[in-house]
């Protein structure tokens, strides 16, 4: 009504008065012609979110989902599909594939669900990788093999949009693809179907290496290609708008076959390409790795390389031998008499865990360093094996392996390692919700049961003394089921209060039950080749272990705590 606007012409660029539109500003559009636009922050998206999610969470993941729509709509020209997400508090961050119709004209469609729990970078990384499967749905319709460039290229894609949107370096996040897929000991051209490729560790890299050294090439052999310059790789942050990864693609539905897309997208036989990416993936590794541990490139390094080359096919410790207990090797000149304490201490604690705890003997491979000079090949060996990760650290412990440097401002104790064992038993329980305290409370009882076996200290006394710590303590023991109600809570008084829990189940059932309950729960996904039911779900595994269901045990140990609490 106001007829208050600004007249724009296409043919007169230097006398429009527009150079931007601002959020809500309105646009009058006149058309000699049809045509059709979208906004690059929005798509035809079917959202749902659990009610647990609070209205700040909800709008932290709907603005990172437009971010991500955005980011591959402006930077590839990719109109946004119509799909479904849905976030859920114990979701996995998954893309499913739902087929519409009948052969053979069926239709595929995507559903993608995020883990509530991922925030920041982590977000946007996650659900660009998952968007890209959205994407290679709509573009390919089913099936587009290989597998390992179906989840390699979904893998590139969210690096590098956390390249071009975050401060994080592209060469980070490229040094992250070639260690991790170390772990890969089998070919690239043996990932080609779904059976061999899920469930090998590290393959998802491998993939990513793979496809950005394929949008690599295909860039610099493109005279527009951004950033491209002969004989040497773009930046992973220039890589945006190289789309060769997108073409296979575009280009998959109306092939004889993949190997024939592949070809036309970039430029060589598959044949060739995995000829020449083993010579690549080598030196790769090896960069990536040496550029973690030694904290600069190998061509920037005066020492002798050959070292460093060699270890990466030495065998770690543990690896040839039968002996089933754990293994310390010493690295430099450590004084015997630490290496005699760091010994005992090792050895202690695999008699009590095997003894007075139960478990079957363990192995442990413990690396422990005179200094930094001293360990550092151990390291790099154990950095490029998977056994660590991360950038060089002085003192680092997974559930198999310990290393640790003299030079440390962390000293070494019992402490360090005696939850190894513990997370051994953990490993792939992650995605079973069983109680975060009691996750936690196995390890932090054990050391109060070897101060008592070696005559450092008293159960009693550690019983006595986390009592006082929770007197007048309102929050019962059920609230730390989950890290959020943990961390919501007093962390000292939490750790005392899962103490005592687990001291109340030791009580009532012995102390070996324990570690017989973290045996017992469910290991992987029931989609698993190797998952182990255990005994079918971690409330199963409690009632079996503990002799009582979990409510039970909540209402007994609430009234225990009640009547240590009265007058």
């Amino acid at each position: 009504q106001a007829q208050r606007f600004e007249h724009y012409r296409p043919d007169r660029t230097h006398a429009n008065p527009l150079t931007e539109l601002r959020s809500g500003d309105a646009l009058w559009v006149d058309l000699t012609s049809d045509a059709r636009w979208w906004q690059s922050g929005t798509a035809r998206t079917v959202i749902g979110f659990g009610e647990e999610l609070t209205r700040e969470r909800q709008a932290e993941i709907r603005d990172a989902l437009g971010d991500v729509i955005a980011f591959f709509a402006e930077q590839y020209e990719i109109e946004p599909p119509r799909f479904w997400f849905n976030a859920y508090a114990d979701a996995p961050s998954v893309t499913l594939t739902l087929f519409v119709g009948q052969p053979p004209a069926r239709r595929v469609s995507a559903t993608v669900y995020v883990d509530s729990n991922l925030t920041g970078t982590y977000l946007g990384e996650t659900l660009a990788h998952e968007y890209f499967h959205v994407l290679q749905h709509n573009i390919a319709r089913f099936p587009y093999p290989p597998a390992w460039m179906v989840e390699g290229s979904a893998t590139y894609a969210g690096g590098v949009y956390t390249a071009a949107t975050t401060t994080r370096d592209g060469n980070s996040i490229r040094g992250d693809w070639a260690n991790n897929s170390v772990r890969v000991t089998t070919a690239l051209n043996e990932l080609e179907d779904d059976t061999a490729f899920y469930g090998v560790g590290g393959a998802y890299d491998l993939g990513a290496l793979a496809v950005d050294r394929l949008v690599g090439q295909a860039a610099r052999g493109s005279a527009d290609g951004a950033g491209a310059t002969p004989g040497q790789p773009t930046q992973l942050e220039q890589q945006p708008g190289n789309d060769a990864h997108i073409e296979y693609y575009r280009l998959l539905p109306a092939a004889a076959t993949w190997q024939a897309a592949f070809e036309q997208a970039f430029g060589l036989t598959p044949e060739d390409f995995y000829e020449q990416f083993e010579v690549y993936r080598k030196a790769a590794t090896f960069d990536a790795a040496f550029r973690a541990v030694v904290g600069i490139a190998p061509e920037d390094f005066d020492g002798d390389l050959e070292p460093y080359r060699n270890a990466v096919g030495r065998l770690l410790a543990h690896s040839l031998d039968e002996v089933v207990e754990p293994v310390v090797v010493f690295l430099g000149d450590v004084p015997a008499d630490t290496r005699l304490e760091v010994e005992t201490q090792v050895a202690n604690i695999h008699a009590l865990f095997t003894g007075r705890l139960g478990l079957e003997p363990f192995e442990l491979s413990l690396y422990f360093a005179a200094d930094d000079e001293a360990g550092r090949l151990a390291y790099f060996e154990l950095y490029r094996s998977g056994a660590v990760g991360g950038r060089y650290g002085c003192s680092l412990r997974s559930a198999q392996y310990s290393f640790h440097s003299m030079t440390c401002r962390f000293g070494f104790t019992y402490a360090s390692i005696i939850d190894m064992p513990f997370n051994q038993l953990l490993s792939n329980t992650y995605h079973e919700p069983h109680p975060y305290w009691l996750q936690l409370a196995g390890s932090r009882y054990a050391e109060a049961l070897y101060r008592e076996e070696y005559g450092i200290g008293r159960l009693d006394d550690e019983v006595l003394s986390n009592r006082r710590t929770t007197a007048g303590y309102r929050v019962p023991l059920q609230q730390l089921d989950t890290p959020s109600g943990w961390h919501e809570a007093d962390r000292d008084r939490n750790w005392s209060l899962s103490f005592l829990g687990a001291h109340w189940l030791a009580e009532h059932a012995g102390e070996q039950t324990l570690a017989e309950y973290y045996r017992l729960l469910p290991r992987g996904w029931p989609e698993w080749e190797h998952y182990e039911p255990g005994a079918g779900s971690w409330q199963a595994a409690f009632e079996q272990a503990f002799g009582l269901t979990v409510e039970d045990f909540y209402e007994q140990f609430e009234a225990h705590r009640a009547e240590l609490a009265a007058p």
